[in-house]
């Protein structure tokens, strides 16, 4: 089945097409200091615990549960989308939208993100 995200930047929303599935969710993207690249990518992988390795803390990283990896540092994974553009230039998704994503995307599947 075909599956295609689409992520509005200026709306703070991702589009998920999944066959003749249409769902929306908030999300909140990166901040001024460390935004959001825009263009077309794929997932490269996913990764149900995965911990980052770019913004560290304490004990190990930060975690981003239901991670869909983009590229190097950046993904769409769970987190607080309560504040928008508020991340490290990563897709926060809550955690019901996150588990959707990861139970329906595979590697390969298209990502475009855009600034409209």
């Amino acid at each position: 089945m075909q599956t295609l995200i689409v992520i509005s930047l200026a709306y703070q929303l991702l589009t998920v097409y999944h066959g003749s599935e249409r769902v929306e969710y908030t999300i909140s993207s990166g901040s001024v200091e460390h935004p959001t690249p825009t263009g077309e990518f794929v997932v490269t992988a996913r990764d149900r615990d995965h911990v980052s390795n770019r913004w560290p803390k304490p004990h190990g990283g930060a975690k981003m549960p239901y991670a869909l990896l983009l590229r190097d540092g950046l993904a769409l994974h769970a987190g607080d989308v309560s504040k928008p553009r508020a991340s490290h230039g990563c897709i926060r998704l809550s955690p019901i939208a996150a588990r959707h994503l990861y139970s329906i995307v595979t590697v390969g599947t298209r990502v475009l993100i855009t600034t409209n």
